[in-house]
């Protein structure tokens, strides 16, 4: 009951929302809880695809967490390149902070999973040597790179 009372909030919200980014925060949410909670990948795709689709250009942090949402999604279906297009979506090299190290971990294991082998490595590499990545995500990308040279 709670989900369902919780999902048609956010469809109301939408409904009554004409801020885009306001718009896009509904979505994301609606993305997420299809994803997580109700388990719905194909729902949560509609949701996440709806954020980026007719944007030219990414930038906010509702667009990536959906760019990182279709691409987990369709790493788990096995749609690799499906998953590698939607990452490229943002120019991740202009990224900087958290961003570019959420980002770079999210291709990273999208190229691990894909079989990418070289690549990963190189992308973790990349994220290692970044001092201005955060920390966490340096020491995940040392684990990663351990775990696939073993």
């Amino acid at each position: 009951f709670r989900r369902v009372l919780f999902r048609s909030d956010l469809l109301r919200a939408l409904e009554w929302t004409s801020d885009p980014r306001v718009r896009d925060s509904i979505r994301q949410t609606l993305g997420s809880n299809r994803e997580y909670t109700l388990k719905n990948d194909e729902a949560a795709l509609a949701a996440y695809h709806e954020i980026i689709d007719s944007s030219k250009q990414l930038g906010s942090a509702d667009q990536f967490y959906a760019v990182q949402g279709i691409a987990r999604i369709e790493t788990r279906r096995g749609k690799y390149k499906a998953a590698l297009s939607a990452l490229r979506r943002v120019d991740i090299a202009k990224q900087g902070g958290f961003w570019r190290g959420s980002l770079l971990m999210s291709l990273a294991d999208t190229q691990r999973a894909a079989g990418l082998k070289a690549e990963a490595i190189a992308t973790y590499k990349s994220i290692v040597a970044d001092e201005t990545t955060d920390a966490r995500f340096r020491k995940t990308a040392e684990e990663s790179l351990s775990k696939l040279r073993d």
